[in-house]
């Protein structure tokens, strides 16, 4: 019995012992480098590494690499946004990131690299890799990835709640073994007790008890000594690891130089010291293609091999003035259209200057045109043709001929790219220091479209009845800019950024699979204020900045060809097999049938990062609207109409983004985020003698409802004619009370198309045929003016139609003298149209 007991007390000593090694010594307490490796981007592995063995609780470095180990990027680079170096000629073979701390406290960086080059050489650090043969400049290797550098520091985002994860688990296992251990010390006293007074009475054995009486105090001795050094040596917040933003916000001196993350427009207006080609990339643009176009190239020219190094450089026609051209040699432009053929509103000054005689000679330089536009209006890419037709006039020689991009078909740009790239090698352009300095920032006086204003809204009501399903919604609404110092004129138009629609951003992160406070990065084009910090939560991202509903090719590729299952990778694989262009009907049809959410739920399965997704998504353009008001009336208020959009796709009920965000979900005192955009191809004649004969069905009626104002408080003297067409007079006949007032007082004539109303449908061009004598005469005889506004597909095509056969059955002209006739009015600025694609 007594040796049953002597064996019974040793094992449970052992017992006890053992739960104080693990209070001790497996607390979760991080190896010397703990590593986190997840996939966050497309083809990219983020891998943060944490260092505590020579400061505890400070990490020293992170190291990013692709997936085939192809791009390096550590601590310094993600505070400058750059990469070291990218392996075009090389590939890595071994590389090790170490920072060695000093005794007093201070950094001292070193970076050793063991890279195998392609050609056979070997170099052991950066400098070998910096001067072996065949690498392309480092400047240029540094812009190359400059973009996916930006996508990177952003996924830190990921790593924060890893780290908290990790953070949860660890606190979570401490107190488990801190449980045990109490544990085990409360059954090693009972056992302790038991067996010297339960030995000593029933047994007296003085061995066993003179053994256990030595014994008992060694192990409380051992217990107590080990819960010390776990109070005083072992800090479960130092044991967790050191946080990235801990290390982000205090970087070693030398990562505090150069930009900071994600700034793309330090990347796009680089000044450059160095000798080199330069090349000028002009972009005029409405609503902001041009521009992201006009990147892609610039990023596909520094990519290109050059013994003497390319410098593109990116700018707004806005700013044309900056540029010297009798130093340029090679300008490439990437113009879109706006509307049926007018040119963008940064890029008007540029034109009148190229047709001015301040036009200096160009005739030494080359130049080639990609030209933006919508096949769905009869001036298709104008713009671009008219620049083309322009500088070639002025003598400057193309080096490929201008290509018409229809609906940003993917096919017909890549084609242009490639024409371009392959020209480059071929010109002959001059070595020079650039004189351009596009680093200083632009800016714009007073709030534009990148700084737009915070207007109240003062009025909200609806103009429309609606009693069915079919029925139309339009409101009505005032916004305030009475502190703004905005002002605008007759005919222009006002832009509003919306917000997304709550529900359908909720729907995204749960298919996204992401939580509520998910972090990301600030987009590039965020309109000011930007946030402030280097990230923001992706809910936020998602309803002011993304457009969730018009889609990109790249988008379905990213996130089809990343799919786990392998029956939603072959579909993506079938829907991309004829590539991206528009001739791909398939994919096309595809994607003008889905919105962001059909495409993450269609291919459940993606793997690529949540952030790999936000890159490829579209920003979230504002809304134009023509102004319904005159600035006669006063400058404090802006007055809007907007019919709401709901419709339905793939069984589903959907929704506009403004006009719902409008009629849903502002009210009178809220704001929204407005600017002034001009539209000087729409104004009334400056003689008020002169008669105006306007056109505008449904929400068309907005600038002639400001037009009506302006002639009325003008006392313009000569006729206002007013076309206005709707389905029913009693339910949508927008701003009634107003058109019959004036009508019956003898300030216009107002001529009505109700087309629901009776039996046979009468739309507005129906109208104009009936009143072709009139209309002859006022234009051919009075000079008149001739306005239409709404949509191009088809109101607008029948009314131009309608007014060739005035002129062909009152004019007695032909059909093709009824077209010149129409033509020349359009030149004579007699003619005019604000119309869009519905």
């Amino acid at each position: 019995m007594v040796s049953t007991m002597v064996w019974s007390w040793r094992l449970f000593c052992l017992f006890s012992l053992w739960g104080t090694v693990i209070s001790i010594s497996f607390t979760v307490e991080p190896d010397e480098k703990k590593c986190i490796r997840e996939e966050v981007h497309k083809d990219v592995l983020v891998v943060g590494t944490y260092e505590l063995s020579d400061v505890p609780g400070q990490v020293t470095d992170i190291i990013v690499a692709d997936s085939k180990g192809h791009t390096l990027f550590n601590k310094d680079d993600a505070k400058s946004g750059k990469f070291a170096f990218t392996t075009e000629d090389y590939e890595v073979f071994e590389v090790c990131f170490s920072s060695k701390f000093t005794s007093g406290g201070g950094v001292a960086a070193s970076r050793e690299v063991m890279l195998h080059l392609k050609h056979g050489v070997e170099a052991k650090n950066y400098e070998d890799v910096a001067k072996a043969e065949k690498l392309k400049p480092m400047e240029m290797e540094l812009r190359r990835l400059e973009d996916l550098a930006e996508s990177i520091v952003n996924d830190f985002a990921y790593m924060r709640a890893r780290e908290q994860e990790m953070r949860d688990t660890n606190e979570s296992t401490n107190s488990r073994v801190l449980y045990f251990s109490i544990f085990s010390m409360i059954c090693l006293v009972f056992l302790a007790a038991w067996q010297i007074f339960y030995l000593r009475r029933f047994f007296q054995a003085k061995k066993l008890i003179e053994y256990n009486t030595r014994f008992a105090p060694l192990v409380a001795a051992a217990l107590g000594v080990g819960y010390v050094i776990r109070l005083l040596f072992v800090d479960t917040e130092s044991a967790e690891g050191a946080s990235i933003d801990d290390f982000l916000k205090d970087p070693p001196p030398e990562a505090n130089a150069g930009p900071q993350p994600g700034s793309d427009r330090k990347k796009y207006c680089t000044k450059y010291c160095e000798e080199g080609r330069q090349i000028l990339i002009l972009f005029g643009t409405e609503y902001g293609f041009s521009e992201e176009l006009a990147k892609k190239l610039f990023d596909r020219i520094v990519e290109t091999h050059s013994d003497v190094p390319l410098q593109p450089r990116i700018l707004n026609a806005k700013y044309f003035e900056k540029v010297e051209f009798d130093k340029e040699q090679l300008l490439l432009c990437v113009f879109s259209t706006c509307g049926d053929g007018a040119v963008p509103t940064d890029a008007r000054q540029f034109m009148d200057w190229l047709d001015s005689a301040k036009c200096p000679d160009i005739s030494h330089i080359h130049y080639s045109v990609l030209a933006l536009g919508d096949s769905n209006y009869p001036h298709y890419c104008a713009c671009g043709k008219k620049l083309d037709a322009r500088l070639s006039a002025l003598g400057a020689k193309t080096v490929c001929n201008r290509i018409d991009v229809d609906q940003e078909d993917a096919s017909s740009i890549e084609k242009w790219f490639d024409q371009v790239l392959c020209v480059l090698p071929t010109l002959k352009l001059d070595t020079a220091v650039d004189y351009l300095d596009l680093s200083a920032d632009q800016v714009e006086d007073g709030f534009s479209k990148r700084m737009p204003y915070s207007a109240k809204i003062t009025v909200k009501y609806p103009l429309t009845v609606s009693s069915t399903a079919d029925d139309r919604e339009t409101v009505h609404l005032e916004f305030d800019i009475s502190e703004s110092g905005l002002n605008y004129t007759c005919g222009d138009a006002i832009g509003v950024y919306p917000l997304n629609n709550p529900s359908d951003v909720s729907d995204i992160m749960a298919a996204l699979h992401v939580k509520p406070d998910h972090q990301t990065f600030i987009p590039s084009f965020a309109y000011q204020p930007v946030p402030t910090g280097t990230s923001m939560s992706l809910k936020e991202a998602l309803l002011q900045y993304y457009d969730l509903k018009a889609l990109k090719p790249e988008l379905v590729q990213l996130i089809a060809l990343s799919c786990s299952d392998s029956k939603q990778k072959e579909r993506g694989q079938r829907l991309l097999a004829a590539g991206h262009s528009r001739q791909n009907q398939e994919l096309t049809t595809y994607i003008s049938e889905r919105e962001l959410i059909d495409v993450v739920q269609d291919f459940s399965s993606f793997t690529c990062s949540v952030d790999s997704i936000l890159q490829q998504l579209r920003g979230l353009q504002p809304r134009y609207y023509s102004i319904a008001s005159s600035p006669s009336k006063g400058l404090n208020a802006v007055c809007v109409c907007a019919a709401v959009v709901r419709y339905s796709l793939l069984g589903k009920l959907r929704s506009g983004v403004c006009t719902t965000h409008f009629q849903d979900r502002v009210s009178a005192g809220e704001r929204c985020p407005v600017f002034i955009s001009r539209n000087p191809d729409f104004r009334l004649p400056q003689d008020g003698s002169l008669p105006i004969i306007m056109i505008g069905p449904g929400t068309g009626i907005a600038p002639f409802r400001a037009f009506i104002q302006e002639r009325v408080l003008t006392n313009a003297s000569g006729e206002t004619r007013l076309y206005f067409g709707c389905r029913h007079r009693l339910k949508d006949f927008l701003y009634r009370e107003e058109l019959e007032s004036w009508s019956a007082a003898g300030k216009i004539v107002l001529r009505t198309a109700f087309s629901r109303d009776q039996a046979k449908k009468v739309y507005v061009q129906d109208l104009i045929i009936g009143d072709g004598a009139t209309l002859w005469q006022l234009i051919e005889k009075q000079n008149a003016h001739i306005y239409v506004c709404g949509d191009a597909s088809n109101m607008a095509k029948d009314v131009h139609t309608a007014l060739l056969k005035v002129f062909v059955g009152h004019g007695g002209l032909s059909e093709s003298q009824a077209t010149e006739y129409l033509e020349a009015l359009g030149k004579k600025a007699r003619y005019e149209r604000d119309v869009w694609v519905t």
